[in-house]
């Protein structure tokens, strides 16, 4: 691991850590207070710049889950004429936001800690806003200017993390998601004092698994919670989209019987994604005419083997099942 200080004034600041196994970069930057004494406003961005030819194309999350296609000044439903080709161009980033060289066959990722927002302005070039403090009111609704000043009054001070990857296209899915995961579900630290590391490690446990066996690559546990005395609500999800990785955007089984430790799934039952109607209930909602632009592929559906306690999801699917267990 290699890092690298740089401060570019005396409120900007990051720590740039370079990754030899994996061949991430990780950015750790520091913003703040933003001074204002000259009544002016100021939005502070990160650029990351390349010889990439993205064709002002790039990719943004959609709450940290779909990736949609973005393209400078155009929308893929009317035609557009902006007035503010900045902000106009600007997107929520929740997890991620990538452009891609096709000729190449590279893609650059950035990977971040919070929701910001995003851009290319530049052909090769991903903009990221990370802080902002504005003097007046920007007349978009808020009716009040951006100017929070924080508990000692002189502004606030934000620290977050961008990682950067720059991986092939055809395996950079495989990399961001598993990334984005894992940025998104950071363990917490903590310290404790009063004790030495020999009693610490004598008297806790230090590691534990709920889990009997591994998940699939392509699988996340969103949700697995107490229910009633002797039910679990659980969500599993698929967090690829389809024909994203040749493998990991592919249909998986998941059997539930096999996948605890400590208690045994007595019988499940499928819910609705907000767990508060059956499932087959959704055969009964409002059904809207409407004519397709082109051919309407809907996702691969199996239904729930409440015998064998197989789980199917598709790409971009999330199943919900509450289960009545008995603890071992």
């Amino acid at each position: 691991m290699f890092e690298v200080h740089q401060r570019f004034d005396s409120y900007i600041s990051q720590v740039v850590r370079i990754d030899t196994q994996t061949d991430q970069i990780e950015f750790d930057w520091a913003v703040g207070p933003i001074p204002i004494e000259d009544e002016q406003g100021k939005e502070i961005v990160v650029r990351y710049i390349t010889d990439l030819s993205s064709n002002r194309t790039f990719f943004t999350d959609a709450n940290g889950r779909q990736v949609l296609k973005r393209v400078w000044n155009h929308r893929p439903t009317w035609n557009v004429s902006l007035k503010e080709p900045i902000a106009g161009n600007y997107y929520p980033v929740n997890s991620r936001i990538f452009l891609q060289d096709n000729v190449k066959g590279l893609q650059l990722t950035v990977l971040n800690d919070r929701s910001q927002g995003g851009t290319s302005p530049v052909d090769g070039m991903l903009e990221v806003m990370i802080h902002r403090r504005l003097y007046y009111d920007d007349l978009f609704g808020v009716s009040e200017e951006l100017n929070e000043p924080g508990v000692d009054g002189k502004g606030l001070v934000v620290r977050g993390k961008h990682v950067l990857v720059v991986e092939s296209i055809l395996k950079s899915a495989a990399r961001h998601r598993e990334l984005a995961q894992q940025i998104a579900n950071e363990p917490l630290v903590t310290f404790s004092t009063g004790s030495t590391e020999s009693e610490y490690r004598s008297h806790l446990r230090l590691t534990f698994s709920g889990l009997a066996s591994q998940l699939p690559k392509n699988v996340h546990l969103l949700t697995l919670e107490q229910w009633n005395h002797d039910r679990l609500l659980l969500r599993l999800e698929h967090f690829y989209q389809k024909d994203e990785d040749s493998e990991l955007s592919k249909p998986v089984t998941v059997n539930l019987k096999k996948l605890f430790y400590n208690f045994e799934i007595v019988s499940a039952q499928e819910l609705t994604l907000s767990a508060n109607a059956p499932v087959e209930n959704k055969a009964n909602r409002l059904k809207f005419k409407y004519i397709p632009e082109g051919k309407i592929e809907e996702p691969m559906k199996i239904t729930f083997d409440a015998q064998k306690l197989d789980v199917t999801l598709s790409p971009m699917e999330i199943r919900t099942f509450v289960l009545k267990v008995k603890r071992n």
